[in-house]
């Protein structure tokens, strides 16, 4: 019976997260404006995507440095 209420529990728990996920920037465009509301869903993913790029041109530029000071 345990494990049959974990699976009820982990499926009823996806079901809120799966709400929230997609109900949370629909109530965010009508709060704030669809403007803020894209900006703030789409910095995270924007910030997630570019920062392996940036900290890849930091180290670059750090090795850049550090070489011509050899």
């Amino acid at each position: 019976m345990d494990d049959k209420d974990d699976r009820g529990t982990r499926a009823l728990s996806i079901q809120v997260g799966l709400l929230l996920a997609a109900g949370g920037p629909l109530i965010l465009a009508a709060a704030v404006g669809p403007l803020v509301a894209f900006g703030v869903v789409a910095a995270p993913v924007l910030g997630c995507a570019a920062g392996p790029v940036v900290a890849r041109w930091l180290a670059v530029r750090r090795l850049r440095r550090w070489l011509r000071r050899l």
